[in-house]
């Protein structure tokens, strides 16, 4: 497990911006253990004397974090649209008759405009 307290731990996780890998090492998404051991490490201890080479390599893998996580949340608002739109879609179904006009309009809408 990553040195973490329950704090910072609630934070990542809730954001999504952790995960177990294949080995059920938890990590930061988009890195691997060892690259999630030198970012927290990196920030918990910051100082601008450290070299420029472990400032590069912190800020690439900070790079990388954020993109993954990025596209983690990304992926996952798109879940959460589409099973809204299927549940709008549901609900709607199920409260108009097919004989309805306004019902029968929206389901010409949606098919002419998928």
């Amino acid at each position: 497990m990553l040195d973490l307290n329950t704090e910072e731990r609630t934070q990542l996780s809730s954001d999504g911006a952790l995960w177990c890998d294949a080995k059920g090492n938890e990590s930061l998404i988009g890195l691997t253990f060892r690259e999630s051991i030198f970012v927290l490490r990196y920030q918990k201890k910051f100082d601008d004397r450290q070299s420029s080479a472990r400032q590069h390599t912190y800020l690439q893998l900070r790079q990388r974090h954020a993109t993954a996580h990025a596209a983690v949340k990304e992926s996952n608002e798109t879940r959460l649209k589409e099973n809204a739109e299927s549940s709008l879609d549901e609900a709607l179904a199920e409260s108009f008759p097919a004989s309805d006009p306004v019902a029968i309009s929206i389901t010409r809408i949606k098919q002419e405009h998928p």
